[in-house]
């Protein structure tokens, strides 16, 4: 449930409604991740388009940062990049944050490679706290 491919999929819609609906079932929501959830559409076409032309230069830490979209901006600055794994062609990587005590998120992300360019394929939540 909390997988979704990043193609403006049926699938990656119901799930980013699904994520919604839990998110504002939740009493301590994060106000940036509500707003950001409330703006499904919009924000698929702008993932869509943000994550298929990734630069991995001068580092692929640096490219992610820049890049990941489903971590609120405000967050940005504490992100954490491992990579688990390489291939040619993909790329298995554990992104996180920590904001306190109870506060953070950890994903899964497989970066695939299309051509010359990579992009997002995958983003599954790990985590949350």
């Amino acid at each position: 449930m909390n997988e979704f491919l990043v193609r403006g999929s049926p699938d990656s819609r119901a799930v980013l409604i699904r994520l919604l609906a839990f998110e504002k079932s939740c009493e301590e929501v994060e106000k940036v991740t509500a707003k950001a959830l409330d703006q499904t559409q919009s924000l698929l076409a702008a993932t869509f388009e943000l994550g298929q032309n990734l630069t991995l230069q001068p580092d692929i830490n640096t490219s992610v940062r820049a890049s990941a979209f489903f971590i609120p901006s405000r967050q940005k600055p504490n992100i954490r990049v491992k990579m688990i794994a390489r291939t040619d062609d993909r790329i298995l990587l554990d992104v996180s944050y920590v904001c306190g005590g109870l506060c953070g998120r950890g994903y899964y992300v497989v970066l695939a490679k299309n051509g010359p360019v990579w992009r997002y394929a995958v983003v599954m939540l790990g985590w949350l706290a």
